[in-house]
């Protein structure tokens, strides 16, 4: 059987997933499946709520089943999907670190996430940048609801992913690469992932 390649683009906000999800799109002729932060209710509450909230516990339970469902669907179908594992991997811990998520909310979703089942994807794309071009990135692209993002939350953000990355990015697809985007435009992106996706052999389509 034959199905097209499975890729996961992940990164804390700003550093260019959806760009480069879009791009590698058009490139391969794959579906690009966004973060589905659009129909998570509680997304703008849990931005803005310093202390353990049932709101807060809704959106990352909301946000880890439909993280899973894009991550589950691609690795079936093949596709690109948006910020895969970043939900109970990034998000979470990072929330119950800044005391937005109270000791069982947290056990609760660690919990829910260790029993859906493990999925693992042909390729992953880690893209890292500093907080810095994060927040000028994400004011010029004016998401509503990034409005109220503040430096200490993508500082604990980028500490949370960047270790994720380095310990247990790897486990989650068969090949992966890890890409600074500080210095580099969109079209640079996209090149090198390019380049890499040729040289590790990963075909647009693969025989399974």
């Amino acid at each position: 059987m034959v199905k097209p390649l499975s890729i996961g683009i992940t990164g804390v906000m700003g550093t260019g997933k959806s760009t480069l999800g879009m791009k590698l799109s058009r490139e391969l002729g794959l579906t690009y499946h966004v973060e589905p932060f659009e129909l998570n209710p509680w997304i703008v509450h849990s931005l803005t709520t310093p202390e353990p909230s049932e709101s807060n516990f809704d959106c990352q339970a909301v946000a880890i089943t439909l993280g899973w469902q894009n991550v589950y669907k691609v690795s079936r179908l093949g596709g690109i999907v948006d910020a895969p594992f970043m939900g109970e991997s990034v998000f979470t811990p990072t929330m119950y670190q800044l005391g937005q998520l109270n000791d069982a909310q947290y056990e609760s979703l660690l919990l829910m996430a260790d029993n859906l089942p493990k999925v693992r994807l042909d390729v992953l794309i880690c893209l890292k940048a500093a907080v810095s071009t994060m927040l000028y990135r994400i004011a010029c692209r004016g998401r509503s609801f990034e409005s109220e993002v503040s430096t200490e939350y993508l500082h604990a953000l980028k500490t949370a992913y960047d270790h994720w990355v380095e310990y247990a990015a790897y486990k989650m697809a068969t090949d992966t690469l890890v890409i600074n985007t500080d210095e580099l435009e969109a079209e640079e992106v996209l090149e090198s992932s390019l380049k890499w996706l040729a040289n590790t052999g990963q075909p647009a389509m693969i025989r399974v």
